[in-house]
């Protein structure tokens, strides 16, 4: 099947976690930002986001007791919006980088944001 290539932004905010499930699962109080672009589907491209074994991911699987990826990849879905669509992948990956340099300025200048594409 092919699919439009979008930019898409996944985020999950955690400035309200208590101090204590921070240190236990090694997630920061602040809102993860992660800027994405796919051609091949938002379901299939958060699978293959969610085979990375990142301390990160590794958090949100003990925290929220996920028994699978599966559970995972459905929690990941529903923190992800789509930005943009585009005709041409070209300008998709343009987009994209546009948006992941604002992200990361975003994260330099404010301690509650944190990118999770320098990472």
């Amino acid at each position: 099947m092919h699919h439009k290539p979008l930019v898409y932004l996944r985020e999950i905010d955690f400035t309200d976690l208590s101090y204590y499930k921070s240190k236990k699962y090694g997630i920061s109080r602040a809102i993860y930002q992660y800027v994405g672009f796919t051609d091949e589907g938002l379901t299939k491209r958060t699978a293959k986001w969610n085979n990375k074994k990142t301390k990160f991911l590794r958090g949100l699987m003990k925290m929220y007791k996920f028994k699978n990826r599966s559970e995972l990849n459905n929690f990941l879905l529903k923190h992800t919006i789509v930005l943009k669509e585009f005709d041409i992948k070209k300008e998709a990956r343009k987009f994209e980088s546009t948006m992941i340099s604002i992200n990361m300025q975003e994260d330099a200048k404010n301690k509650h944001i944190i990118c999770l594409n320098e990472r």
